[in-house]
């Protein structure tokens, strides 16, 4: 099992250079956008096979919860809001809170 993860590692890391550069031409913003909405979309979906919508919006609705989710989420909007404008400085403590 060891060898074929490492494997599948090395063929991902090898092919992902494709991808990136297939991707050279869209904004990163557009790109961050489409992973927070897809990851929503799916795990609703998932949550709402098994079961636990009720639980999630119970947890959702503390202000604890919604504020530390709300943190969690700004973070990665920041990184890469530095990154575009070319503060690797701002962008290295973004990636190390996260």
């Amino acid at each position: 099992m060891g060898q074929v993860a490492a494997v599948s590692c090395y063929v991902y890391w090898g092919l992902i250079v494709v991808y990136w550069t297939w991707l050279d031409k869209v904004e990163s913003q557009e790109l961050l956008m489409h992973r927070v909405v897809w990851t929503l979309l799916i795990v609703f979906a998932l949550m709402a096979i098994r079961g636990n919508l009720k639980d999630y919006w119970r947890g959702f609705t503390s202000g604890r919860v919604f504020r530390t989710h709300l943190l969690g989420a700004a973070l990665p909007l920041i990184c890469l809001t530095r990154s575009v404008t070319g503060r690797p400085v701002s962008m290295s403590l973004g990636v190390q809170l996260a």
